[in-house]
Parts: structure tokens; sequence; C-alpha cells
């Protein structure tokens, strides 16, 4: 576990590791008031290095990007799981596989999610 600070964006960010994620505090910079959390996952396997998202309280996933990887495949990702029920998503994506690799990126951010909701419980 650790605490760093980061300025990302406008906004302060408070680092915690939790396993292969780290919950991130996120605090307005520029006060908008708008606090949160985003989950910060490091992948394996895959092209993409690491995911960002937040899981709210209804576990609606929202802010979904990924760091390295086919940038418009995952953009897309990004924008049809948005809103989404992260256990849906779940559903949909885990076990997903790209090329002879035995996971993907999808399959990553279903994995990401999985470990989401059970820190959040």
């Amino acid at each position: 576990s650790f605490l760093a600070k980061e300025t990302w964006r406008d906004y302060y960010l408070f680092i915690r590791g939790i396993g292969n994620t780290q919950l991130i505090e996120l605090y307005s910079g520029r006060g908008c008031g708008r606090g949160g959390e985003i989950m910060v996952y490091n992948t394996f396997g895959t092209c993409s290095t690491q995911i960002n998202f937040d899981v709210d309280d209804e576990h609606r996933v929202h802010n979904v990007v990924f760091t390295g990887g086919c940038n418009g495949n995952l953009k897309a990702i990004g924008k049809l799981v948005e809103g989404q029920k992260a256990e849906d998503v779940i559903k949909l994506l885990k076990g997903n596989t790209c090329s002879f690799k035995p996971t993907s990126c999808a399959d990553q951010l279903a994995r990401a999610l999985e470990q989401a909701l059970a820190e959040k419980n």
C-alpha cells in the first residue's frame, strides 16, 4: 500500500494500492466540487497497460480510459460501457480473448470491474 499525490487534469489524486488495483480519491483542484473515486487497474497479458474507470454507488461504470493498446477500439469500449451496470459489463466481456492470448483488453476490464465491486462490498 502506498500514498502519493499526483495532478491529473484539474484534480488532485491520492493513490493507495489495493491488490492489482489502485484506489484513487479524486479532489477538485479548481473548486468544482466533484469528489469521487477513480480506479486504476494495471493490466497483464495485453497491449494496454492500464485501465482507469469509475464505478458509482449503483455499480454503474463511468469514464473508462485505457492506456496503450488499440486506441480506436478501446475508446469504443469505453463509450459502449458508459453508464452500464458493472455486473452486465462483466457478463458481456469476461473471457473475451485477443488473437492467441488467453485474455484481452475487454477481459481485463471485466476483471478490473470484478475487483472494484469486491472492494466496494
